[in-house]
């Protein structure tokens, strides 16, 4: 088997550092990218690989160093044995069908790389949290109000 490019997100130095929010678009990115992909494969193929998990999803990212900003360049989905990948001798035209199965296997595989980012996300409003609360009671968080005479 040759080695493919890319490796898992979670082991990606710029992926790790970046912010939740690119992060997010990263998976999502991802996520399109490879239901597109097994998606052709089952219907021109009539292969379905089932094993989509985060250490299946080969990932290539790029950062842009002037703007710290970090974008998906490429994809590889690997582990085509079994019972990973299926052969089918039904023909899927429905697109929609395919997309519901696609999410709910998605959500599974994917589903603590997901909560990871949920938990990032909240440890991140509740530190801001404590941090105005902590400036409102030192009264460096107070505005300062000019008193005019009209």
């Amino acid at each position: 088997m040759v080695k493919q490019s890319g490796k898992p997100l979670e082991t990606i130095e710029a992926w790790i550092n970046a912010p939740v929010a690119q992060k997010r678009e990263i998976v999502q990115d991802m996520k399109n990218r490879v239901h597109d992909q097994i998606y052709g494969w089952v219907t021109n193929l009539q292969i379905i690989h089932v094993d989509f998990d985060k250490n299946n999803v080969l990932a290539k990212i790029v950062k842009d160093e002037a703007t710290n900003d970090i974008r998906l360049e490429h994809i590889e989905i690997v582990d085509y044995g079994l019972p990973g990948i299926w052969t089918t001798t039904l023909k899927v035209t429905d697109k929609e069908k395919f997309t519901t199965w696609f999410e709910a296997r998605w959500n599974f595989l994917w589903k603590d790389l997901i909560e990871t980012l949920d938990n990032e996300e909240k440890g991140k409003e509740k530190r801001m949290q404590k941090r105005r609360l902590s400036l409102t009671q030192t009264g460096v968080g107070r505005i300062a109000y000019k008193h005019h005479d009209y």
